[in-house]
């Protein structure tokens, strides 16, 4: 199991306010299998995905990433963690525009310390399709090729996990659909898991199983079944 959430619980202070954004969730992510996370603008799923992916800590219950309680982890632990067994994909793609497309893929490697970042990279964008595009820069790049250098960045160091939140959200229904496709093909290559939150009905028919947030609450009766 690469991902689980017991009861997990998250609320936020504001101006002496307690704000509800996670009630009691339990969910669990299987290796090498796709679940989309749908539901309203607001429900949680953004909220969720930090959780999944270290980036914040539950203010009750458990979240586990490969065994691992994230709450009994230390600043540094949790950073190692994010960087070398999470993939983060965001609809804000965060491509740093001085750098080229490889160097953009291959900084999550420079960061992190390993040697022959560049191949590394050069064989993530080969696996994507976008090896030809290595030395442009984002401005020079469409939306979906700019969304391909952030899928292969976010996959480079081989997590066992990728988070995407509304990956095409900003993509026309073509371009989203080639980005989806390379998704998929990734996922089938390398058997890494993937946890999405999206608005897409084609991109959460694609899933294995699609779960639904509503109100910071999974709601099993509304829950969608696994795709035939």
């Amino acid at each position: 199991m690469v991902l689980r959430f017991h009861n997990v619980r998250k609320h936020y202070t504001v101006a002496e306010r307690r704000i509800p954004a996670l009630d009691g969730v339990t969910l669990h992510l299987d290796r090498g299998e796709y679940v989309a996370l749908v539901g309203r603008s607001g429900c949680g799923k953004t909220t969720l995905l930090n959780l999944a992916g270290a980036a914040d800590l539950p203010s009750g219950g458990e979240v586990e990433i490969e065994g691992v309680r994230t709450s009994s982890l230390d600043d540094d632990a949790l950073t190692r963690l994010r960087r070398t067994r999470i993939g983060f994909v965001f609809q804000l793609l965060q491509l740093l525009p001085t750098l080229s497309a490889v160097e953009n893929v291959e900084l999550p490697l420079q960061l992190a310390g390993v040697r022959n970042a560049r191949a590394r990279a050069l064989r993530m964008m080969d696996l994507t399709g976008i090896a030809d595009l290595a030395d442009r820069q984002p401005r020079q790049l469409s939306g979906g090729q700019m969304q391909c250098v952030a899928i292969a960045r976010a996959l480079v160091h081989d997590p066992g996990l990728l988070l995407a939140d509304e990956p095409t959200g900003r993509l026309d229904t073509q371009t989203a659909e080639t980005v989806m496709g390379v998704l998929i093909d990734i996922r089938r290559q390398l058997g890494t898991s993937i946890l999405m939150a999206t608005h897409s009905p084609a991109a959460a028919a694609a899933a294995d199983r699609r779960l639904m947030l509503s109100n910071g609450t999974l709601v099993p009766g509304e829950s969608l079944p696994p795709r035939l």
